[in-house]
């Protein structure tokens, strides 16, 4: 929570409507008397405020620069690429009204009146701050922004392809591959069988099930060969900065909230500039609460592959795969393959691709910068059915809004949202290092 005196400072300021006071003239003519004139004030004072908890984050001086003519074009992408945000929340009134200056005439007998300004729904001129006319916002619970953060993350993250192989590999060796020892009966079968005539062949690929572990085996092989090109661009990504957004669908709720019959606007003129009981109509009151999120971050993370001789070890098995696809697949050719060498290879070392695909998702990633933005808005809107002017058109509906809107940004962890530096490893806080990211800026 911001609080000023907390390494924060508070600034304040009163925010005035602009809405000007009403003048009534009166004019009374009486033949062989005096001309009477009057003039009523009926003065409007709204006054709301503004309140933002903030640190000093020197954006002016850093923006000058970015707006000069004559700065150099490094210069401002080094200055692009400051993270210079933090925590901040701001409390805000602000009012808006749909008569805010009218003009009627009414004469009756000897008398003329004109009216100058405006006509206010909630029947009062004069609201300040702090006062019930403006609606209140308690500010949101921490760990519930936390949770908001931790989701945008997780639809953001840019998954490095590996984490998604992962799966797609663990699920292979589980479920997609055929029997190792169903395989070692066949190829001994086979080399028993390798002089056999081409019905002979035929019978053993049908004994036994040649063609589904044909199938399995080409489809391992595009598995190996897609998960290339899955950690080719993942190692083309190593190092950059990856931008990401998120925006969470908005949260809109209105309520009815009152209704009063009789009720008048401000200002209420004399009887004779209305119809009968034409000053007089229905007021309700409705309050809107609208609550919009969204996250914008910014993600990098490094390698942890072994290289030999400038391959993966990974990408030296892919090779292997690619030849194999490229020649007819039939029992000579397992028979010259047997024992499968390279197929026994890659599996020792998938372990190892796994492991490292799971430390990666643990501790590779992180934000170079990550904030999570709320924004709750609530509205109370007063609507008056109108009055009826004396011979003269109606007002019509009159409608007078206050809204109160709260805004909160969260600044992220490079570690994800609600972490603090004492909960770190000594990797991540090497990898941090490693990345020129500082700690204790959360």
């Amino acid at each position: 929570m911001e609080t000023a005196g907390a390494g924060y400072t508070s600034r304040s300021r009163d925010r005035i409507a602009a809405i000007s006071s009403g003048t009534l003239a009166s004019i009374t003519e009486v033949p062989g008397q005096p001309v009477v004139s009057s003039k009523t004030k009926y003065p409007v004072k709204v006054v709301g405020s503004q309140t933002t908890v903030s640190r000093d984050n020197h954006f002016a001086p850093l923006r000058d620069i970015m707006h000069q003519n004559g700065a150099h074009i490094n210069s401002k992408r080094a200055v692009s690429a400051i993270d210079i945000g933090g925590n901040f929340s701001s409390t805000d009134n602000q009012l808006s009204c749909t008569h805010k200056s009218i003009e009627t005439k009414t004469k009756t007998g000897f008398t003329t009146r004109t009216y100058r300004g405006p006509l206010l729904a909630n029947g009062t001129g004069t609201v300040l701050k702090n006062t019930s006319s403006w609606p209140t916002i308690s500010p949101p619970d921490p760990l519930y922004l936390n949770g908001l953060g931790t989701q945008a993350i997780k639809n953001t993250i840019p998954k490095p392809q590996g984490a998604d192989l992962a799966v797609a590999l663990a699920e292979l060796c589980r479920e997609g591959m055929p029997n190792f020892t169903d395989v070692k009966d066949i190829i001994d079968q086979m080399r028993r069988h390798k002089n056999a005539s081409p019905i002979g062949k035929a019978h053993l690929e049908q004994q036994f099930g040649w063609a589904p572990i044909l199938a399995d085996i080409r489809k391992f092989a595009h598995a190996v060969i897609k998960g290339d090109e899955m950690m080719r661009q993942y190692d083309r990504d190593a190092g950059r900065q990856i931008r990401r957004r998120f925006v969470f669908p908005p949260e809109v709720t209105t309520t009815l909230v009152s209704t009063t019959l009789g009720a008048t606007v401000y200002p209420t003129l004399p009887t004779p500039m209305y119809e009968t009981n034409g000053h007089i109509g229905t007021l309700t009151k409705t309050r809107t609460r609208r609550v919009e999120s969204w996250f914008s971050g910014c993600f990098m993370y490094a390698v942890p592959y072994n290289v030999i001789n400038d391959e993966t070890v990974f990408a030296r098995d892919v090779v292997r795969a690619r030849l194999l696809l490229g020649i007819r697949l039939d029992i000579e050719v397992l028979w010259n393959l047997a024992p499968w060498s390279w197929f026994a290879d890659w599996f020792v070392n998938i372990g190892q691709v796994i492991s490292n695909i799971v430390a990666f998702s643990n501790d590779g990633l992180v934000m170079r910068y990550g904030y999570l933005m709320y924004k709750e808005t609530i509205e109370d809107t007063y609507s008056h059915s109108g009055v009826a002017f004396y011979r003269q058109p109606g007002s019509g509906e009159i409608r007078t809004t206050f809204t109160t809107t709260l805004k909160k940004r969260v600044k992220a962890h490079p570690y994800g949202f609600g972490v603090k530096d004492a909960d770190l490893t000594p990797r991540q806080i090497s990898i941090l290092i490693a990345l020129g990211i500082t700690l204790g800026q959360s």
